[in-house]
């Protein structure tokens, strides 16, 4: 997901003086409040069998101002993909935490950069 923090000039300005390394760790600082809740989300969402799935989601920070929710383990995209050749259904738990949560992550996302950017 992509977040566009539209309407907020002040944060933006702020955001355009800082040097990039600097910018980039505080996006990602902003940004982990709202990936924890689409991670609690996600886990809550993702069917279990073993737990095997749901125990190996984490959040992965990046040197761009990302951070990913992500789990190394090869069925983790064709539980939620489906794998229709192979009769295997989709079983979506990334998407619906997202979308279903999304207001509340934009909203955590804004709330912090306020915070660190003392506004």
């Amino acid at each position: 997901m992509k977040v566009r923090l539209a309407g907020n000039k002040e944060i933006g300005a702020k955001l355009k003086q800082m040097k990039r390394g600097t910018k980039n760790e505080k996006l990602r600082q902003a940004i982990r409040p709202g990936a924890g809740t689409v991670l609690r989300e996600a886990r809550r969402h993702v069917p279990v069998l073993s737990g095997e799935l749901r125990d190996s989601l984490r959040i992965v920070e990046r040197q761009s101002a990302r951070v990913d929710i992500e789990s190394p383990l090869p069925q983790a995209p064709v539980i939620e993909f489906g794998w229709p050749s192979r009769g295997i259904k989709p079983q979506p738990f990334m998407r619906p935490a997202l979308h279903e949560n999304r207001r509340d992550v934009v909203d955590e996302i804004e709330g912090e950069l306020q915070e660190i950017m003392g506004l």
